[in-house]
């Protein structure tokens, strides 16, 4: 039997409506989530915090974010293409983080197994809800999701989910509920609680919506269950008619203080990815082998690239692993030196035991100067496009100075769609050599929020075109160290007292020195193409 919950110990100031909650615990979603949320667990801090690891392991975030907000399949396109990049980055994985190599792969099989199925659990809940007799669900119906994103997702389901009912649908987002005074008869709220409590309407979507009935459709996770609770968990409809205490005791649900499983959201962050811009140099200290011991040590700081001398071919090689950091022996001032490098630079040749270590000139902007001459010879004009670059910038930072705080900008950053949202992101786009949001649906949201939604599609047009000439740029420079270093002998660039490449279409000098002795337990990871890893040089 489904029955109504009264809402009086839910919503403490509501008057005359009704809740019902309807958990869908769906076992293979289930399962790869908290198999996800336990190896996380699992991580020591130092692994926990590393920055390329968590950026391998977005592609599952955003998956799990995305379902738990939205009603759709499992093997939707966004959830493939997730999937492969997952299956992209575990590429040599057991190399960069043997320790967990089983527990990943684990995780890349589980991942590969629920985006094969078409099952759409919180869909099929929702229509079984609008033609369940019991709840004889009558007249205008709101549909709530916590993100602007729905609109985009749904539209395949939109006619689908109409014929099922005579009603009139309307779909509505957080901000349509604040920035409007709507009228429903009934409003089905999809999607976990915690998305509605970052927007800051968890506690009055009664109010704002104005509705007679509520229905909160949610997957739930269920944390050793015993299989008699697993069947009664089955039904398309979950009955509630029990205490809130023994539906608490496996879900993290609504309860009378709106408190929910604490626990679960301190180790799941799957809608708050980590700073994918930030530096691992930003780290004073590391941990890493030497001689067989683990030992710390405090290394220096140096934005630099690393080339390294091929002793047979002396060709450059582009090679798709980069340094986390190295310990050398500079011979020409007889000293040992430990140099953290940061993780944008991984470009090496070698030559024998030697090394070359290219220093970047911090007053010089290499790669935008050298874009622009290319986009000229291809009669672009740089102005053009450097002017929307520095427009939506300066809109940006003109939004944030109606704000007290960046925490609070953020705030409205996230509850009007834009997810990537974050301080360290927010002072990663303001800095002039930034082109645009790495996702064009975040860029086009932000573009929106600050001001500038009649001319977003322009400004994304010119960051694109931007983009492709500052690869071709990073291409080129590379390219002419590769020739410069194939025409200079090791002997002439060891006995330069300031040895340095000087590339003539810019007026650019690049600085190096020689160096022996690179620590032999160096850590690789996988790097991009070289154009992009020259982006921010």
């Amino acid at each position: 039997m489904n029955n109504f919950f009264t809402t009086s110990q839910i919503f403490s100031n509501a008057t005359n409506t009704s809740q019902a909650t309807v958990p869908v615990y769906n076992n293979a979603f289930s399962e790869f989530r908290t198999k996800f949320k336990n190896f996380k667990k699992s991580l020591p801090i130092d692994v926990k915090n590393d920055l390329d690891l968590n950026t391998r392991l977005l592609p599952i975030i955003y998956f799990i974010g995305r379902h738990t907000k939205y009603p759709l399949p499992f093997n939707n396109s966004d959830s493939i293409s997730d999937c492969e990049k997952f299956s992209n980055y575990m590429q040599n994985i057991e190399i960069y983080q043997p320790g967990f190599f089983n527990e990943l792969l684990e995780l890349e099989l589980a991942f590969k197994n629920i985006t094969s199925k078409e099952e759409n659990p919180l869909e099929n809940i929702f229509i079984n809800l609008l033609n369940d007799e019991e709840f004889d669900i009558n007249g205008t119906i709101g549909i709530l999701f916590s993100g602007t994103q729905c609109l985009e997702y749904l539209e395949d389901y939109k006619s689908k989910i109409i014929n099922n009912t005579e009603n009139e649908i309307i779909f509505i987002t957080p901000n349509h509920l604040k920035n409007n005074n709507l009228t429903f008869d009934n409003i089905i709220i999809f999607g976990e609680q915690r998305h509605y409590i970052k927007q800051g309407i968890h506690e009055n979507i009664h109010s704002l919506a104005n509705a007679k009935n509520y229905y909160w459709i949610q997957y739930k996770t269920q944390y050793n269950p015993k299989q008699n609770d697993l069947d009664e968990l089955t039904g398309s409809i979950y009955n509630i008619t029990q205490s809130l205490y023994e539906i608490d005791k496996y879900y993290h649900v609504i309860t009378t203080d709106l408190d929910i499983n604490t626990d679960i959201l301190d180790n799941y962050d799957e809608d708050m990815p980590p700073d994918i811009q930030a530096s691992i140099a930003s780290k004073s200290l590391i941990n890493y082998d030497s001689h067989d011991t683990q030992i710390e040590k405090q290394l220096s700081e140096q934005e630099c690239i690393l080339v390294m001398f091929d002793n047979d071919k002396r060709v450059f090689l582009a090679n798709e692993e980069r340094v986390h950091f190295f310990s050398y022996y500079d011979k020409k001032n007889n000293m040992s030196e430990e140099r953290k490098i940061k993780r944008e630079f991984p470009i090496y040749i070698q030559q024998g035991d030697y090394y070359c270590q290219f220093e970047k000139d911090q007053g010089n902007d290499i790669l935008s100067t050298y874009a622009n001459i290319i986009m000229s010879e291809n009669g672009y004009s740089p102005q053009l496009y450097r002017d929307s670059q520095a427009k939506w910038k300066n809109a940006l930072i003109s939004k944030a100075k109606e704000y007290t705080t960046i925490d609070s900008l953020v705030d409205e950053l996230r509850e009007k769609g834009c997810t990537v949202a974050n301080s360290s992101n927010l002072k990663y786009w303001v800095k002039p050599n930034t082109l645009y949001l790495r996702d064009p649906i975040n860029f086009r949201i932000l573009l929106e929020i600050i001001g500038l939604e009649k001319e977003s599609e322009r400004i994304i047009m010119h960051m694109q075109v931007l983009n492709r000439h500052h690869n071709k740029a990073g291409k080129k420079i590379t390219n002419e160290i590769e020739k410069q270093i194939n025409n200079t002998s090791i002997e002439e660039l060891e006995n330069k007292t300031e040895p340095s490449i000087y590339i003539n279409d810019i007026n650019l000098t690049i600085n190096f020195r020689m160096v022996t002795s690179i620590n032999t337990n160096i850590q690789m990871i996988n790097s991009k193409q070289i154009g992009q890893i020259m982006e921010r040089y």
